[in-house]
């Protein structure tokens, strides 16, 4: 039985407020392991629970982003 190929996948995390050159840099960097780059934004109320603060972006904005 021959084996497949599998297509690579990485997935990173992150709040995103204000994206900015640090962001930019640490998605790059990601992208450049090679694949597909999955992003997932942390929700509001997990940044409220563990950063006891509101990112300055909504949920909704640092999505667009």
């Amino acid at each position: 039985m021959a084996l497949r190929k599998r297509k690579k996948r990485i997935l990173v995390f992150g709040v995103f407020d204000r994206i900015h050159a640090g962001h930019r840099f640490f998605l790059r960097a990601a992208r450049g392991f090679g694949g597909e780059l999955f992003v997932a934004v942390a929700r509001d109320r997990n940044v409220l629970r563990l950063k006891k603060k509101l990112p300055r972006d909504s949920e909704q904005t640092r999505l667009r982003n």
